[in-house]
């Protein structure tokens, strides 16, 4: 599924396309970008191949550039097999990704197998588990992932979100899976991640890097009913969590020329840093359960929020713009 970006997937999707026998021709191909371009959605216009040796189907889709997270909801749109993978534009597999991860699958017989180095275990774990231990510890990407597709029927990645879709799509899914036994988790470096520098997280504060705090202000949302089944040390966690996410945002902000903080739009999401860390503080454990540096950000920020812009923004050496 090419998303309409610019990063040249389109062109890898439509090269990988062309190695596959049985195909319509190019003409099929370029009318279907055509489409995707117009913005026409009629799912059943695809170019698609299909591998005499496997019976393996091939099927390019191109759509207007509505972000990544409407690519992949128009991708499980269209899917008729069995799993579901994503693959972010950036990265590429390594031979033998499935096989790994078709194994741990059959092994353990689960609905998610997950390349993850946070979580050592050989046996199955339940979605509650999982959200505790990988998706609340950093495994909080759709990346590097087996899905069965009849398990995320009907879920959705959140198109209105830049930062954070991945994780509330996991989240989603853990606690459809409650207290079954459906998540494996294995070692791999077959999932080939390169560090996008054009990322997101990487780039000038903007107005949609609020995304940061919002993301997990949803998570806290979705988990609030569920206390009497989930640990107090998981909402402990999310309250780090959302401390560290504040400071993120706080800091990026930092980095803007100091005209920019007076800005109203600026000023907005400074305040809201400021009232997710109040609101967070307050959870038990919180606050100790910081890292050392972070807690010393906190309390300065906290106490002077421009002091702590103008101290961060040297610590950076970011020289003011004339």
């Amino acid at each position: 599924m090419d998303d309409g970006s610019t990063d040249g997937s389109a062109e890898i999707l439509d090269s990988y396309w062309k190695t596959y026998e049985g195909n319509p021709g190019e003409k099929d191909l370029e009318e279907n970008r055509e489409r995707g371009n117009s913005g026409e959605e009629d799912p059943g216009e695809n170019s698609e191949r299909e591998d005499p040796a496997t019976r393996m189907r091939v099927v390019v889709r191109h759509e207007q550039n509505h972000g990544v997270s409407h690519a992949r909801n128009r991708g499980m749109d269209l899917a008729e097999g069995e799993w579901i993978t994503f693959v972010d534009a950036d990265d590429h597999l390594e031979e033998g990704f499935f096989e790994e991860l078709l194994q741990a699958q059959e092994r353990l017989d689960v609905a998610l197998v997950s390349c993850t180095e946070r979580i050592l275990s050989n046996h199955s774990l339940t979605g509650y588990e999982y959200l505790e231990y990988g998706i609340f510890n950093e495994d909080s990407h759709v990346w590097g992932k087996l899905f069965r597709r009849g398990e995320i029927e009907g879920l959705r990645f959140d198109e209105d979100l830049r930062i954070g879709e991945d994780m509330l799509f996991l989240l989603d899914l853990a606690l459809r899976i409650g207290l079954k036994h459906e998540v494996a988790c294995v070692q791999s470096d077959k999932y080939v991640y390169r560090d996008n520098p054009e990322g997101a997280m990487k780039q000038r504060f903007c107005a949609s890097y609020r995304d940061q705090i919002v993301c997990w202000q949803r998570a806290q949302e979705r988990i609030d009913p569920l206390q009497t089944a989930l640990s107090h040390y998981l909402y402990t966690r999310l309250a780090i969590i959302r401390m560290m996410a504040a400071m993120l945002v706080a800091s990026k902000i930092a980095l803007l020329p100091k005209k920019e903080w007076e800005m109203p739009e600026v000023k907005r999401v400074l305040a809201d840093c400021k009232s997710e860390i109040k609101v967070c503080k307050r959870v038990n454990g919180a606050l100790i359960g910081l890292e050392k540096g972070y807690q010393i950000k906190v309390f300065f920020f906290l106490l002077h929020p421009r002091k702590y812009l103008e101290c961060y923004k040297r610590h950076k050496k970011v020289r003011e713009e004339e």
